[in-house]
C-alpha cells in the first residue's frame, strides 16, 4: 500500500513578510471559528506585551487564511499596518483545508501541568514588564495551577480554616533595632518604619509605584492593655497610636491613612480594611470622604469566640472599598477555576486554642491569619502585583503576599513590630533584610546596640 507524499515543493517556499495596511486585509466570510471580545482582548494583550511576532497569513488577494483574531486585536490596538505572509502557492481547496487544520491541530496539544507551572515559576522570579495574563492564561487559572489544581485548592481551603501559625519572637527585653525612617528590602518585599498618616512614609515605601491592593487592619480606637491577652498570661501595651480614641479621633486617624493609601493605589484597586463592630461606623464615616462608595462588607468568622461578657466575639467585619477610576480585578469568576468564595470567610483566629497560640498573641494582639489574607490577595490582585499594608503590625500581610507570588509593602509605626515582621519575613523568604544603608538587619542590630542611646531617633 502506498501513502501520499507531502507536497515537497511547498516546504521551504520563499515566504516573505510584508507590511500591509490593515484596511487592505479581508476576513474570510465563511471562517468557522468565532472569536469573543474576551479572546480578542487576550490576543491584544499578548501583542502589546511582546509585539507582533506572528504574521497574519493571507492569499494573494489578501483574504485571510489564518489570523482572524489577530486582525481584530490589531484593529483594537489602532495599528495602521500589520506583518503578512502571502501563501500564493495554495489552491482554493488547500486554503480551506489549511484554515481548518491550523485551528484544529492547535487544539490537540496537551499541557504538562508540572512543566507549565515550572515555566510560570521562572516568570515569578523575573522582573517582568508585562502582566502574566499576556500568556493567555488568566490570573485565577495560574494561581490555581500553582497551588496544585482544583482539588488541592479545595483541600487547602478546608485546611486553612484550622491553620496553625507560629511567630518567631525577639527578646522582649531588647531595645528595638528599627527606627523611624528605616526602609528594609527582603527579596521583593519592602518594610518601612513609618507613619500611615504621613506622605513621606509612602514615598519611602513605594518609590513612585502604586498598589494593586491596600489591605490593612487599622487600630480600632479601643484599649489594648488589659484587654488583648491569653487569659492574663500575655500582656500588651496600648498601640503607639490608635488606642483609647474618641470617635472623632478615630475618624481622623482612619481618614488620613485611607486618603493616602487610596492616592497610592491604582485606579480600580480595592482597599480592604478590617474592623470590629465598635469601630465600624466611625471607619465608614471616615472612608465616606475618601472612596466613591462602600462596595461590600465581608465577615471573618472565627472558629472560636474571643473574650467577652454576654456574647463572645467570633467575627470581624471587612470593609471593601474601590479606588475611583480604572478597572477592578476579579480572579474568582464565580469559582470557574476552583476557588469558590462567599462573603463569609471562616478561618481560625489567634484566640483559638492550638499550638503556637501564645506565640501569636505575644507577637501582636490583633494578628490576622495568613491564609485569610492570602485568599483576599488571590481574589483581586495580579500575579506580581503590589500589596500595601499601612498598619503592618507583625507582617502577616507581607507573608501572605510572599506565599501568593505578590510583592508586599508594609508601613508600621512601632519599631518593635517592625523588628518582629523583618525577622518573620526573613525566615519565610530565606533572604536577609537589607537596610537602605546597605547593611543587613543583623549588621544594623549589632551596630546600633554598640551605639545605643547616641542617635536613638535617627536612622543609621
Amino acid at each position: 500500500m502506498t501513502h501520499p507524499q507531502p507536497p515537497t515543493t511547498h516546504i521551504g517556499a520563499n515566504l516573505e513578510v510584508e507590511e500591509v495596511p490593515i484596511e487592505r486585509l479581508k476576513p474570510f466570510k465563511k471562517n468557522p471559528r468565532d472569536h469573543s471580545k474576551a479572546h480578542v482582548a487576550e490576543v491584544a494583550a499578548s501583542i502589546g506585551a511582546f509585539g507582533m511576532n506572528v504574521p497574519i497569513l493571507a492569499d494573494d488577494a489578501y483574504e485571510l487564511i489564518a489570523g482572524h483574531a489577530t486582525l481584530l486585536a490589531c484593529k483594537s490596538l489602532g495599528m495602521a499596518t500589520v506583518p503578512v505572509i502571502r501563501l500564493g502557492h495554495l489552491s482554493e481547496a488547500e486554503k480551506v483545508a489549511f484554515r481548518i487544520a491550523h485551528n484544529r491541530l492547535c487544539e490537540k496539544g496537551v499541557w504538562d501541568p508540572e512543566l507549565l507551572v515550572a515555566n510560570f515559576e521562572i516568570l515569578y522570579d523575573a522582573d517582568l514588564s508585562f502582566d502574566f495574563e499576556a500568556t493567555g492564561f488568566s490570573t485565577g487559572e495560574i494561581d490555581v495551577m500553582r497551588m496544585g489544581g482544583k482539588e488541592a485548592v479545595r483541600a487547602a481551603a478546608e485546611a486553612a480554616r484550622l491553620a496553625e501559625e507560629t511567630v518567631a519572637l525577639p527578646d522582649p527585653d531588647a531595645r528595638p533595632v528599627s527606627r523611624l525612617g528605616d526602609r528594609f528590602q527582603i527579596g521583593r518585599h519592602i518594610i518601612v518604619n513609618g507613619n500611615a498618616k504621613e506622605q513621606s512614609s509612602y514615598k519611602l515605601a513605594l518609590a513612585g509605584s502604586k498598589a494593586d491592593l491596600a489591605l490593612c487592619d487599622a487600630p480600632y480606637g479601643c484599649a489594648i492593655a488589659g484587654h488583648a491577652s491569653g487569659l492574663g498570661r500575655v500582656k500588651h501595651d496600648d498601640f503607639i497610636e490608635g488606642s483609647n480614641l474618641s470617635s472623632s479621633e478615630l475618624q481622623d486617624l482612619v481618614g488620613q491613612a485611607s486618603a493616602l493609601q487610596a492616592a497610592h493605589s491604582k485606579g480600580g484597586a480595592y482597599n480592604i480594611q478590617f474592623t470590629d463592630w465598635r469601630a465600624m461606623l466611625d471607619m465608614q464615616l471616615a472612608n465616606r470622604k475618601v472612596y466613591p462608595e462602600l462596595k461590600h462588607i465581608c465577615i471573618w468568622k472565627k472558629t472560636n469566640g474571643g473574650m467577652g461578657s454576654l456574647w463572645r466575639g467570633a467575627w470581624e467585619g471587612i470593609l471593601v472599598y474601590r479606588v475611583a477610576g480604572g478597572k477592578s480585578r476579579n480572579n474568582v469568576m464565580l469559582g470557574v477555576h476552583g476557588r469558590n468564595r462567599t462573603d463569609v470567610f471562616e478561618y481560625a483566629g489567634v484566640n483559638t486554642f492550638k499550638p503556637g497560640r501564645m506565640d501569636e498573641l505575644q507577637a501582636h494582639p490583633t494578628c490576622k491569619p495568613v491564609p485569610l489574607l492570602a485568599d483576599l490577595i488571590l481574589d483581586v490582585t495580579p500575579i506580581g502585583g503590589i500589596v500595601l499594608d499601612v498598619f503592618m503590625g507583625s507582617g502577616s500581610t507581607i507573608l501572605a503576599a510572599h506565599e501568593t507570588g505578590r510583592t508586599g509593602v508594609g508601613i508600621e509605626l512601632d519599631p518593635k513590630y517592625v523588628d518582629v515582621a523583618v525577622r518573620r519575613i526573613e525566615k519565610s523568604v530565606g533572604e536577609p533584610a537589607i537596610h537602605q544603608s546597605g547593611k543587613t538587619f543583623e549588621e544594623l542590630a549589632v551596630e546600633r546596640a554598640a551605639h545605643a542611646g547616641e542617635t536613638e531617633h535617627e536612622p543609621v
